[in-house]
This record gives C-alpha cells, sequence and structure tokens, in this order.
C-alpha cells in the first residue's frame, strides 16, 4: 500500500511539472503498487516473489556484515569482539 500512495504522488508531482499527463493517471493507477520479476523458475507468481524477498533480505544482511568489517582497523578488532 505505501508503494502504492508513493508512486502515486510521485506521478501527480510529475503531472504538475509537465512531464507526464493529467489523461494518463487513472490508466497508471492501475500500475501503482506493482512489481514486475523477470524469472526463468517455472513456479507461480508469489513463490518467485517470496524467493526474491529472501534474497534481498540476505544481500542486506550481507553488506551489514561488510560495512562492520570495513569499520574493523586490524585482525585483533575482529577477533576480539
Amino acid at each position: 500500500m505505501k508503494m502504492r500512495a508513493e508512486e502515486e504522488t510521485t506521478f501527480i508531482s510529475l503531472i504538475v511539472q509537465g512531464k507526464r499527463k493529467r489523461s494518463r493517471l487513472d490508466e497508471e493507477r492501475k500500475k501503482f503498487g506493482r512489481i514486475a520479476i523477470l524469472s526463468n523458475i517455472k513456479d507461480d507468481g508469489e513463490k518467485i516473489y517470496l524467493l526474491c524477498r529472501q534474497r534481498k533480505e540476505v544481500e542486506v544482511a550481507f553488506d551489514a556484515m561488510e560495512n562492520d568489517l570495513i569499520g574493523k582497523t586490524s585482525a585483533s578488532d575482529l577477533l576480539f569482539q
């Protein structure tokens, strides 16, 4: 729901800036809050979405760990946490 609201707000801002036409708003609203995933996995959309979401969570966790390691200044910092 949040993504849908953000997309609508952005679209309306673009209308105000003259970058989008008001006549397209109703048609574009049908797309707000939806994502497209291109995959070669032969499964239903919900399962593919959940797999992508899990992957994103893992990537965020690894990124946090990597940032934590970069902040360490020596091997002893890594060993004695």
